[in-house]
């Protein structure tokens, strides 16, 4: 039996390195995802003409603008998103998905998305 994706000796490894010496590290990584998500959120829930899908427990966020479609805009600013405006149940409702990232990273999409807020 094969699973569809095979996994490397090493990769292997490092994963069971990680699972077994390594465990707070992950934890420590997994809280300051969800603490950059909370303060990000934070600042989303702040703009008029936003809309979040629901809260994210992951270190990504489903967006929209209530008026516009904003995966042009964002990407002419150089924030790196996803379209989902062709997902299954939100087709063409302008949905966009954004990955976290550091917190300077993360504080250029706050910008890019406070500036787009008070353009439109």
């Amino acid at each position: 039996f094969r699973t569809l994706y095979n996994i490397s000796a090493p990769a292997q490894n490092a994963a069971l390195d990680v699972l077994l010496n390594k465990m707070e590290i992950v934890k420590e990584f997994v809280r300051k995802i969800g603490q950059e998500r909370e303060r990000v959120m934070g600042q989303i829930t702040k703009f008029k003409n936003f809309q979040v899908i629901s809260q994210s427990k992951t270190n990504f966020i489903f967006l929209r603008h209530r008026e516009k479609n904003i995966l042009n805009e964002l990407f002419a600013r150089n924030i790196v998103l996803a379209d989902w405006s062709g997902a299954l149940g939100i087709e063409k409702l302008g949905f966009v998905r954004i990955s976290l990232n550091t917190p300077a990273l993360n504080d250029v999409l706050i910008e890019s998305l406070l500036m787009i807020d008070e353009d439109w």
